[in-house]
């Protein structure tokens, strides 16, 4: 329903959301022990259904609903607010030039905003209900020793140019090489969705800037629920985008790419017996999955 509001193409939604049910990460998300990851992607295109439906109220509860799933998720919260600004930026140069705007625009520059704001006040609430209960946040976190030990010093350390030129060339072709994979099933559609491809930019950034390599397994569960969605919407307005060039010579391009897009899918998922032990991660051992959660 996500795709039809965004495209209004039946046949592209249909061809989109065959991609996504195909789509590794997705298959990765499952096939793991549950973790929240797998509640963002059903948050997130009902979300943006009524979104797309113009629903504002019931949009805004599902971005709480994913800002209250777990601390990573307010940061795709404030960076949905940032692509409804920016997909309505001709509407925010009207409003900054007192010109008139249509009430349907500025009311989308004003949820994008208020998105933004509500992030930013979860995402205050959560540190300082994780300080509460608990260590302060990423205190001796793994995730980004070159950066320090602490929120504090990780903050600084990502202006610091050097630090973030190190953090990238660690492992620099392992990073790429898990990026290509997000990215190859969906046939780079994604990158034709510009500002869909905004609220990709959290777990890639995430990515380049990790030391800790679990994240960037293939097989790791995380990417399907904090990319995966995602990618979808910013393949669903590339499909449009080359629809709107050129219809019938799009639509076969597209037949063409979801054949493609399948047969890559079908190799690459974990549910593939054939290709167990090959790629990296927990999805992709033999049954029954290992797990550090087996212990309790």
């Amino acid at each position: 329903m996500t795709a039809k509001e965004l495209t209004g193409n039946r046949q592209l939604s249909l061809i989109i959301t065959l991609l996504y049910l195909f789509y590794p990460p997705t298959h990765i998300t499952n096939v793991d022990d549950f973790h929240l990851e797998a509640l963002v992607p059903i948050i997130v295109f009902s979300a943006f259904y009524y979104y797309f439906k113009g629903r504002r109220l019931l949009y805004m509860l599902f971005i709480f609903l994913l800002t209250i799933t777990i601390d990573f998720t307010i940061i795709l919260a404030l960076f949905i607010g940032i692509y409804i600004v920016i997909r309505n930026y001709k509407g925010v140069i009207a409003i900054i030039r007192r010109q008139e705007v249509d009430p349907e625009v500025r009311a989308d520059v004003i949820l994008g905003l208020s998105t933004v704001v509500f992030s930013l006040i979860m995402g205050f609430i959560a540190m300082k209900t994780i300080s509460s209960f608990g260590p302060p946040p990423l205190k001796e976190s793994n995730l980004f020793p070159i950066f320090g030990s602490n929120l504090q010093e990780i903050s600084r350390g990502f202006l610091d140019p050097r630090r973030v030129y190190h953090a990238i060339r660690f492992d620099f072709f392992g990073k790429i090489t898990y990026i290509l994979l997000l990215f190859v099933p969906l046939l780079f559609l994604p990158l034709l969705g510009l500002y869909e491809l905004i609220m990709c930019i959290p777990w890639i950034s995430l990515i380049m800037l990790t030391q800790y390599s679990y994240l960037y397994q293939y097989g790791s569960f995380h990417a399907g629920g904090f990319f995966g969605p995602f990618a979808i919407l910013a393949a669903l307005a590339g499909a449009k985008r080359l629809l709107e060039l050129n219809y019938s010579k799009a639509t076969r391009i597209l037949h063409t790419l979801f054949v493609f897009g399948l047969i890559i899918s079908l190799i690459l998922t974990p549910l593939n017996p054939f290709i167990q032990r090959i790629l990296p991660g927990i999805a992709y051992m033999d049954y029954p999955k290992p797990s550090p959660h087996y212990r309790y």
